[in-house]
């Protein structure tokens, strides 16, 4: 059990909860074939900003269009090309609203961006419905919180290209992918000086901090978790003021390739099913009611106005929950409220496989107690 040692944040080395690497297990790349390997996600969005399809177009159209409900982040690699991005609604339920989608494009509109959220889709035939509704745009799929389902599925993009940051998932210092149907696209792989040290640099962040953290669970000590967290943010500040591009690491993609995913699907979907049984519903509520067999969740996202101060609570008892995410100053509240009122009140528990159920029934019992 981890409550010595935390629940939640960033991963370390190890074979807690099946996450090791097993050795005999077929590599993973053979289910889900990348186009591009990238150092992070917003690399991989970079990365199919610079496809072909996209660049046939970018003289006569400069505008992409976003969701109102995504992190601050994303929005990065479309400035740093210097594209104009334009938002359009997402529900409380985060669900798209096509109809308010196709009455924000117009002729400068070069493509569309879809984020899913959560590992659940609510909306199987979406990008099938862009695809009729706008045949000349292009379509990004930030499919990161579907990784896992769609590793176990086999899943294989269309007609628009799919982009994942893997490091959400487990100990990877540096990945993100890019997958497009074969021929749909020409997708540069940026090289360069400036480029490969920002990709070091990240490397080098990452890697530190993930050996720091299996020390830390290792030896539990209060001042070894202080230190194993800074060179994350270290690592997303690099991403902040320079975009890494180019391959990862090869350690990145031998641990990759022997990843253990199918025991990270269990265990997730395990913690989510305890979570769900045992979920007082005074609480909060939580976004996801039911479990789909097809679905690995990234987490468990509750919705509650009480956000912060359950957050506090469970920061004391050991429990360290993202938020999924705060607004991005770009996307005005008053124009979105249903995604600003969302950002406001959002939690997402963590239920990654270093964790059994003993751990999600201490973590109910901290918030019974509330």
């Amino acid at each position: 059990m981890f409550w010595g040692r935390g629940i939640g944040s960033e991963f370390g080395l190890g074979d807690v909860g099946g996450y090791g690497f097993a050795m005999a297990l077929e590599s993973t790349t053979k289910v889900l074939r990348p186009t591009v390997w990238q150092p992070s996600g917003r690399s991989a969005i970079a990365a199919a900003l610079s496809s072909s399809s996209l660049q046939h177009h970018r003289g006569r159209r400069n505008t992409f269009l976003l969701p109102s409900y995504l992190c601050e982040s994303i929005i990065q690699p479309f400035h740093g090309i210097g594209l104009n991005v334009r938002f359009y609604p997402v529900s409380g339920d985060l669900t798209i609203n096509l109809t308010a989608l196709r009455d924000r494009v117009d002729e400068n509109t070069l493509g569309v961006l879809l984020v899913r959220y959560f590992g659940f889709n609510s909306q199987p035939d979406l990008t099938s419905a862009l695809h009729r509704l706008f045949p000349d745009l292009t379509i990004i799929d930030d499919r990161t919180h579907f990784l896992l389902s769609d590793l176990a599925s086999g899943y294989s993009p269309e007609a628009e290209i799919a982009v994942y940051s893997v490091r959400k998932w487990g100990p990877f210092p540096d990945l993100g992918l890019v997958t497009s149907p074969p021929g749909f696209c020409e997708i540069e792989q940026l090289t360069g000086t400036a480029r490969n040290r920002a990709r070091h640099r990240f490397f080098l962040l990452r890697t530190l901090g993930i050996l720091l953290r299996t020390a830390y669970f290792a030896v539990p000590v209060a001042g070894l978790r202080s230190i194993s967290l800074r060179p994350f943010k270290w690592a997303e500040r690099s991403l902040d003021k320079d975009i890494p591009n180019g391959p990862p690491s090869s350690l990145t993609k031998w641990l990759w390739q022997r990843w253990d995913w199918p025991s990270v699907w269990r265990r997730r979907r395990e913690n989510y099913s305890v979570l769900l049984e045992k979920w007082p519903d005074r609480i909060a509520q939580p976004l996801f009611t039911s479990l789909p067999p097809e679905t690995c969740p990234l987490g468990f996202p509750i919705r509650t106005v009480a956000r912060d101060r359950i957050r506090k609570r469970l920061i004391q008892a050991g429990i360290y929950p993202p938020v999924h995410w705060v607004r991005p100053i770009a996307v005005a509240a008053d124009a979105f409220p249903a995604s600003a009122e969302l950002a406001q009140q959002e939690l997402t528990l963590p239920i990654d496989q270093r964790y059994t159920s003993k751990d999600m029934r201490y973590l109910i019992r901290v918030l019974k107690a509330l």
